[in-house]
């Protein structure tokens, strides 16, 4: 493993830097119960099919299956429930195993932000416009030509991924089906790339409705989302979840990448905890920047988490 560690970031654990890679045709240890998938989506569908086929759990940051109606695109703090299309996705399967997928980079701070502030207010149209890192698209993806000096105003499929895996992160479950509700609000998107290392900004306004306006004010949001406490306590097992999953910063230009991508307490929770600041209202609207960063808590950070949750929950 420390032959191919790229991370400028962190250094490569002792543990597992001299883990050896194994050609996927290699069979899997009889001892494995969880595997964790990064593969690109073109040829993680029908790989993880394999190894759910095979009993195995399947924590995927994939694509390929977060829109299967028995596959829940899982963030614990707020969807908790949708674990349990599991359940069904093993009868579906006659199997064991099963996939759970995390969300899009983009989607993860977004639909944080989108549902705490759902309890304040009923959201009809959200609209998110994202500052999106490089790390989001691969040591490859972005010449240096292309992007020094520049914004590119197009990442491809990006702005879809939000609407619709954001509309099924924030549903409802129906306990008699077991399926997922997509949320009612609308949601537009618009994705530039930009030239930050780590952290995916956006800027977010959520329209409400207009009778529910003299009642909304910035102090009363701010004061809402303070007082958010993780509902993953560290008690009970999880070793990464922050212990307040969405911070709200009250200087007047935060949050940034270069100081707050890895938000999150304790450390091994450090980049886990989406940031949010810069709120305003003005008349039925609620605007705010939201910061994630988008290879932890968007990324492998957030599967790690979805498997501790599964893990606790009796469900591996």
């Amino acid at each position: 493993m420390k032959d191919i560690w790229q991370l400028s970031d962190f250094e490569i654990p002792t543990t597992v830097k001299d883990l050896v890679l194994q050609d996927l045709s290699v069979k899997e240890p009889k001892n494995t119960d969880i595997v964790f998938s990064g593969l690109p989506s073109k040829i993680a569908g029908p790989i993880e099919a394999k190894l759910r086929a095979e009993g195995l759990a399947v924590f995927s940051n994939a694509a390929a299956h977060r829109l299967d109606s028995d596959v829940p695109i899982l963030i614990p703090e707020i969807n908790a429930e949708h674990l349990a299309l599991v359940e069904k996705q093993k009868e579906t399967h006659n199997t064991e195993g099963f996939i759970v997928t995390n969300s899009n980079c983009s989607v993860s701070g977004a639909a944080i932000f989108l549902k705490e502030l759902s309890k304040i207010v009923s959201i009809q149209t959200a609209v998110v416009t994202t500052y999106q890192a490089l790390s989001g698209a691969g040591f490859n993806g972005v010449s240096a030509l292309d992007i020094n000096g520049n914004v590119l105003p197009f990442i491809k499929n990006e702005e879809e991924k939000i609407r619709v895996e954001g509309q099924k992160i924030l549903g409802n479950r129906d306990k008699q089906t077991n399926e997922i509700m997509p949320a009612p609000m609308q949601i537009i998107a618009n994705c530039a790339r930009v030239n930050v290392t780590n952290g995916h900004l956006e800027a977010v306004t959520v329209f409400f409705d207009k009778n529910n306006a003299n009642t909304v004010s910035v102090d009363r949001v701010i004061e809402k989302l303070k007082g958010l406490q993780s509902p993953l306590p560290l008690e009970k097992g999880y070793h990464i979840a922050p212990q307040k999953h969405l911070i709200v910063k009250e200087e007047t230009d935060r949050p940034q990448p270069r100081f707050d991508v890895y938000a999150g307490n304790p450390t091994a929770a450090r980049g886990m905890a989406v940031s949010v600041g810069r709120i305003r209202i003005h008349e039925n609207t609620i605007s705010a920047f939201v910061l994630v960063h988008n290879t932890i808590r968007g990324g492998a950070g957030g599967s790690v988490l979805n498997a501790e949750h599964a893990k606790i929950e009796g469900v591996i």
